[in-house]
């Protein structure tokens, strides 16, 4: 019998940001997929969440999205949930 060693994971944030940066034209798919589906269930999560990967992909620092999503009336615990 022989084992496999588990692999090395890696949290979906990080994966997904390294193929914003490596690819810039996937954020205006990504980013278009999930406006499509921000009227289902969940669907304004995935928006937030795909806003703060392409904005994390872009460099733009955490204190510019809070501003971002306080603007648009979110309460100060939607965004720490957003951004953590």
């Amino acid at each position: 019998m022989t084992t496999n060693p588990q692999r090395a994971s890696r949290p979906h944030d990080a994966v997904v940001v390294e193929l914003l940066k490596a690819d810039p034209d996937f954020a205006n798919e990504y980013l278009a997929a999930a406006l499509e589906e921000a009227g289902e269930p969940g669907g304004q999560t995935a928006l937030l969440a795909a806003l703060r990967h392409v904005a994390e992909a872009q460099g733009e620092p955490p204190r510019l999205l809070r501003r971002l999503f306080f603007l648009r009336g979110l309460s100060y615990e939607e965004v720490e949930q957003v951004l953590t």
